[in-house]
């Protein structure tokens, strides 16, 4: 039987609206009261079940469509069947941006009525605003000032009765909103097994990519790469996993700073950039919760910090960087440098090679995840000359000298930050290359080496 992950999908879900909300402008659970509120609409409106079930959906995803493209919408409606979502709410989403006549619909190649859930989330998207900035009447004048071009005209009328009752107790905390829609929901609660995980983290990626100005793919190509490289650095099948999906999930924090800074081109003013670096920090507190996503945040969060402490958003050093968190930020910096950016114009992978290679030598980038990477990427470029004695890598001459110094395996593991068994990998190939068979000769090795 194919164990559970520990995450369900209203984790990622949830976790995705609520780091949204502050990309929209707006205030943390936005979104989530926004949902409960265009839920209780449609119950007083007497609409089915099924046709009020694509609005968590939309909620989730929601983002300010205006002037989106046809690949935009595609993708979103594309992220939906991914995960196993119901056709309906496929259809919803398709049918978010559409433009003009509040009941119909006229995008590309879409065309026909607009679903409920779709007429009934424009309602509250602007609703829930104008509710939190002004009261009751605010929203009322909001929505009214729309009727018949943005929200259907009865619909609004129908708010207009409510509004007071529908408005006046919506939670503040998040977690509160989103909770009685999805005890309407069928099967919103699934649990994820392993694979079932995987498979949403990769739509996630793809879903950042566009929400974030990532060329469409960056999220994948850097999880690949970085696990690629953590198996020819021979990191456990954990270590490789966990690598994986900080990778897939490093952006994340990029759909809480405003889009128009990532696209931003010339000088960003010192404002601007403490912004975008803000985005590493929203990584880690998006993904706090529950611990199987905590534990893939911690590493995603630490793909701008550098050895020598002068990267982001914790400054931290060598010490502090496990081998995950290193080769994540070389594959980060190695596909950035190959996509470039409206400040930074892309490079040739030699060109970026070179340029790892240099930041390994000063000291920025671990010389061992640079090697790792460039060598998964095809990239194998001249090697540092800074081997240890029998060709030792300059991991494998740390771990020799713990070991020398009488540490066990898993205390060396929590001095590099690296499982227990990577450190046991290492240990057979320092035996091998040393010609030697137990500890106590691998410890004479390094004491006649200078590495004791």
């Amino acid at each position: 039987m194919t164990p559970f992950s520990g995450v369900r999908l209203p984790d990622v879900l949830g976790a995705m609206a609520l780091i949204a909300d502050l990309g929209l402008g707006q205030s943390m659970g936005h979104l989530a009261r926004a949902c409960l509120l265009a839920h209780r609409l449609g119950i007083e409106c007497g609409f089915p079940a099924g046709e009020l079930e694509p609005i968590y959906y939309l909620s989730v995803l929601d983002f300010d469509g205006a002037g989106a493209t046809g690949t935009q919408r595609d993708v979103t409606a594309q992220f939906a069947r991914r995960l196993g979502l119901a056709e309906s709410v496929c259809d919803s989403l398709a049918q978010m941006w559409a433009q003009g006549n509040p009941a119909t619909a006229r995008q590309g190649s879409i065309e026909g009525p607009v679903a409920v859930s779709v007429r009934l989330w424009r309602l509250a998207d602007v609703a829930e605003t104008q509710h939190a900035l002004g009261g009751p009447e605010a929203a009322s004048e909001a929505v009214s000032a729309l009727r018949g071009t943005q929200i259907e005209p009865d619909l609004a009328e129908r708010f207009r009765l409510l509004a007071r009752g529908l408005l006046e107790d919506l939670p503040a905390d998040a977690d509160q909103a989103w909770q009685p829609v999805r005890a309407a929901l069928p099967r919103v609660d699934q649990q994820l097994t392993d694979p079932e995980l995987d498979v949403v983290l990769e739509a996630v990626a793809d879903w950042v990519d566009l929400r974030s100005a990532r060329p469409l793919g960056h999220s994948l190509a850097v999880a690949e790469l970085a696990g690629e490289a953590s198996r020819h650095l021979r990191l456990d099948e954990h270590d490789i996993r966990l690598v994986r999906r900080a990778g897939l999930l490093h952006d994340i924090g990029r759909l809480g700073v405003p889009r128009v800074l990532w696209t931003k081109p010339g000088t960003l003013s010192t404002a601007d950039r403490e912004r975008i670096r803000l985005h590493s920090y929203l990584t880690e507190r998006t993904l706090t919760r529950p611990a199987a996503l905590a534990q893939i945040g911690v590493v995603a969060a630490m793909a701008h910090e550098r050895l020598d402490g002068s990267g982001y958003h914790r400054g931290l050093s060598a010490a502090d960087l496990p081998t995950a968190a290193r080769v994540l930020a070389v594959a980060d910096r190695f596909r950035a440098g190959l996509e470039g950016s409206p400040r930074r114009p892309a490079a040739t992978a030699q060109q970026v090679a070179t340029w790892l290679v240099g930041e390994a030598a000063s000291g920025r980038l671990d010389g061992d995840a640079v090697e790792a990477v460039l060598a998964a990427a095809g990239q194998h470029a001249r090697r540092r000359s800074a081997l240890g004695p029998a060709g030792l890598t300059r991991r494998e001459s740390q771990i020799l000298a713990l070991l020398a110094r009488g540490q066990t395996n898993r205390q060396i593991g929590q001095s590099l930050g690296v499982a227990q068994k990577t450190v046991g990998n290492h240990i057979q190939h320092i035996y091998s290359k040393a010609g030697v068979g137990t500890r106590a000769a691998a410890a004479r090795f390094a004491l006649e080496h200078g590495l004791g």
